[in-house]
């Protein structure tokens, strides 16, 4: 539903500012292309160009990678989307932008991803800013990735060795750390 009104809002949008005769071309077509692509966890082949040349936007400061400076870049790119200037079209254009790899939102990078309190430790049970405003925009269609951990926090030495020891009368058991918590 969110994803259709975003094709809509580009639709309406397209049909009023670009006459049967003119087409969006270079970047202005290909930042586009990305907002839809990015909007969607299906996507069509079609996406694969235009999503590798939005995330080979990469700046360097001083011989390093400047995460600030590419955010900023991938935002201005993103921008060249004539739709982008509406105010709840540059709120997506922002969440996208804060997001540094493709992959950040999904399973397989929320479960590196780990909490520490007080000496304990536990896979990370709340999404990034940056994931959480792109799976709640109104015009995005995104899976979210669902947390399947208890949300306990683990001695450090527990976590180290991926279980805990408890006694039972004269027995040890043993309980395996579930640390692949987040699933697609």
């Amino acid at each position: 539903m969110k994803f259709l009104k975003l094709c809509t809002l580009l639709s309406i949008f397209f049909s009023i500012t670009v006459s049967a005769s003119e087409e969006l071309t270079g970047d202005t077509k290909t930042a586009c292309e990305v907002i839809l692509c990015l909007s969607s966890s299906s996507r069509p082949s079609e996406c694969s160009t235009p999503i590798s040349k939005y995330f080979s936007i990469k700046i360097h400061h001083h011989g390093s990678f400047s995460p600030s400076r590419t955010i900023s870049a991938r935002k201005n790119f993103l921008k060249l989307c004539p739709v982008s200037q509406d105010n709840k079209m540059e709120s997506l254009v922002n969440a996208m932008s804060n997001q540094l790899d493709e992959n950040l939102c999904k399973a397989r990078e929320l479960n590196r991803t780990v909490d520490k309190r007080y000496g304990k430790y536990r896979t990370t049970a709340t999404l990034p800013a940056y994931c959480d405003a792109l799976f709640n925009h109104e015009y995005t269609n995104l899976k979210l990735p669902k947390y399947t951990c208890n949300k306990e926090f683990y001695e450090a030495e527990d976590w180290r060795r991926g279980y805990t020891i408890t006694k039972k009368g004269f027995r040890q058991i043993k309980k395996t750390i579930k640390k692949v918590c987040w699933v697609d």
